[in-house]
């Protein structure tokens, strides 16, 4: 269904579609390889762009697991901000901290994207910030973006991940 659709919808949805597919469990990267493989010809609609996405994947440490972390990483793509590591597992002396959404390991930046169902709540609010307090004591810059900044404010969140990367605007 993901080379039809290749074949049928822009690249974001075609994206979008994949790493559902991914974060659902119902395919890993070799199942879309092999699928282009054995699907994908010359002339046939979205060839190019599954094999992008497929690419994409391949070189991706981890993928977003929902739409908003999606629309996150295009807004450091767009902006041609490094790549992050995306899903990576943080833990100090007293075991696991967190599963956090993207870090830029050089730096010891990691990104944060707050969606209002699962950060808008007091306990996830406290929780939150006990999970920053422990990655910030081992040196990591945390920076957290709302849903609202990250649909409607992207100009705010490039700019705070370049000054946090140290790069120039």
């Amino acid at each position: 269904m993901l080379v039809e659709l290749a074949g049928a919808v822009g690249f974001k949805r075609l994206e979008r579609a994949a790493n559902n597919a991914l974060a659902m469990k119902l395919v890993v990267v070799q199942d879309l390889r092999d699928m282009h493989t054995q699907l994908a010809k010359r002339g046939r609609p979205g060839t190019r762009a599954f094999r992008e996405v497929v690419e994409r994947l391949e070189r991706a440490t981890g993928h977003p697991e929902s739409g908003l972390e999606l629309a996150f990483l295009h807004l450091v793509r767009d902006a041609d901000l490094p790549e992050p590591r995306l899903q990576a597992e943080i833990g100090d002396e007293q075991g696991f901290i967190a599963r956090v959404d993207t870090v830029w390991d050089p730096q010891l930046v990691i990104g944060e994207v707050d969606s209002d169902r699962f950060h808008t709540a007091p306990l996830d609010v406290e929780a939150d910030k006990r999970r920053d307090e422990r990655l910030t004591a081992l040196g990591y810059d945390v920076a957290r973006f709302t849903e609202q900044q990250i649909r409607q404010q992207p100009e705010y969140v490039v700019s705070t991940l370049r000054e946090k990367l140290g790069l120039a605007a």
